[in-house]
């Protein structure tokens, strides 16, 4: 569940910054509730919504439902970094 929704969180980034080069976020906190149980096989949608931006920091709302079912919430926050240049060979 923290998977999804953290990857909800990344495709919530505008632009995604795993798309740009030489930038990627990285996560900082959670702070969630898992509210209830999925069944193995269940299909479970995980939603994020940008509360936030601090510079290069993002605080996210995360929410994931099992159809109608409330199964986690809480929030993420995530910090845009530049990627470090590999050394020369």
């Amino acid at each position: 569940m923290i998977n999804e929704m953290e990857w909800a969180c990344c495709m919530c980034e505008d632009p995604p910054t795993h798309f740009l080069p030489g930038y990627n976020s990285v996560g900082m906190t959670f702070e969630i509730k898992h509210l209830a149980a999925a069944r193995l096989g269940d299909a479970c949608v995980a939603k994020a919504r940008i509360l936030e931006i601090s510079g290069n920091k993002l605080n996210f709302e995360v929410e994931v439902r099992c159809g109608d079912k409330l199964i986690g919430q809480g929030t993420h926050k995530r910090a845009v970094i530049q990627m470090p240049t590999p050394p020369p060979k």
